[in-house]
């Protein structure tokens, strides 16, 4: 069993970075733990010559903080693993698996043609269907419904379902302010759209936000910017289309480009 960020793919472990995981808090990447079921092999190796899989499983703590929602806005599934609860056995360990790996294989050089990758990729699917389904399931064999509160709601639903059916992955983006600084606010792209959380973003810029009357306002040059229609609730959060979000706050995007042999991009802004 392999564990650390040298045990998964580049575009998780950027994603895992942005969000400030630890090396010892991804327990396994790829692997052959008979609990697993084969959705630890294995798949391929990417261009660093990291074998990696389709799965990765965190420390359990890292739930704790609003990781469950940034996760998926990353484009990977996460379900809680507790022993003796919602079909996990009471034996086994306590964690967070995550479906890590949509489009993954074949991306940016990294090859698929180690023993038993078809049959893994199989395995996995039928976890993100039971994740996709209504209501969401556990991904084990007993299928049941996930409890709350770490269940998808239907927004990020259909967001990972478009990036299932396309099967490319979502890229990690790090977005920084007009002078250089990183702002953190959990950005991704998917399928050429950059998006982020607008209460991070906003933030960083000290502009405070309100709901009011049903419209989220945010308090801008001594103005109430309406940002109702660009934004979109995904689980615990407000996310937005960057391009948008900047614009709302008079900047506008000046560099895009690809970072890390194309595992993750950078995202410049300026005042417009």
């Amino acid at each position: 069993m392999a564990a650390g960020y040298d045990s998964v793919d580049m575009i998780t472990a950027n994603a895992l970075r942005l969000l400030g995981v630890t090396d010892d808090q991804i327990m396994q990447g790829w692997g052959s733990a008979s609990a697993s079921a084969g959705t630890h092999n294995a798949v391929g190796e990417n261009p660093q010559g990291h074998t990696f899989g389709l799965c990765t499983d965190l420390s359990h703590d890292l739930l704790a903080a609003p990781c469950y929602d940034r996760l998926i806005a990353l484009g990977i599934i996460p379900f809680e693993r507790v022993p003796g609860a919602n079909g996990w056995p009471s034996d086994a360990a306590l964690h967070v698996h995550c479906v890590s790996g949509i489009g993954r294989v074949n991306y940016e050089g990294a090859r698929c043609d180690l023993p038993g990758g078809d049959d893994t990729e199989a395995e996995v699917e039928r976890q993100i269907e039971d994740w996709l389904s209504a209501p969401p399931r556990n991904g084990l064999v007993s299928h049941l419904p996930l409890p709350d509160p770490y269940r998808p709601d239907a927004a990020q639903q259909t967001f990972v379902r478009a990036q299932y059916h396309a099967w490319q992955p979502v890229i990690p983006v790090h977005v920084y302010a007009p002078g250089g600084a990183e702002i953190p606010c959990y950005a991704s792209c998917a399928q050429d759209i950059t998006r982020c959380e607008v209460a991070a973003f906003c933030g960083f810029f000290s502009v405070p936000l309100a709901w009011t009357n049903g419209r989220l306002l945010a308090q801008y040059q001594s103005a109430a910017v309406d940002l109702t229609s660009i934004v979109r609730i995904e689980g615990q959060h407000a996310r937005a289309g960057l391009t948008e979000l900047a614009g709302k706050l008079g900047m506008a995007i000046k560099s895009y480009s690809s970072g890390d042999g194309g595992f993750c991009a950078h995202v410049g802004l300026e005042y417009a």
